[in-house]
């Protein structure tokens, strides 16, 4: 079996961030998610918000690092999270508070 491209300490460095979608495209893509990946993903997507990281997402939601690269993925393929990393984030947000 092949390697995850990550690991769980390099998902702690990755914040997914939520893109702003209707409340109706919002329940849709959450019904998408359980039926391509199952419930987990729902929680994977549920628990983005900007602050957690990605290893912390992971645990939350049972999965492997493979099956939550595959949910990200998936979600950015849709255009509705962006990956930052947290050396990323904290610079925006240094330049914001300027």
């Amino acid at each position: 079996m092949a390697e995850p491209v990550a690991s769980e300490e390099d998902l702690k460095g990755l914040v997914p961030l939520k893109k702003k979608v209707s409340v109706f495209s919002h329940f849709k893509l959450e019904k998408h998610l359980a039926d391509e990946f199952g419930v987990s993903a729902v929680k994977v997507f549920e628990k983005i918000d900007g602050e957690r990281n990605a290893e912390d997402i992971r645990e939350a939601a049972g999965l492997s690092v493979s099956e939550l690269l595959k949910v990200f993925d998936y979600l950015q393929s849709k255009g509705v999270i962006e990956l930052k990393t947290v050396f990323d984030l904290e610079e925006e947000r240094g330049k914001s508070l300027k």
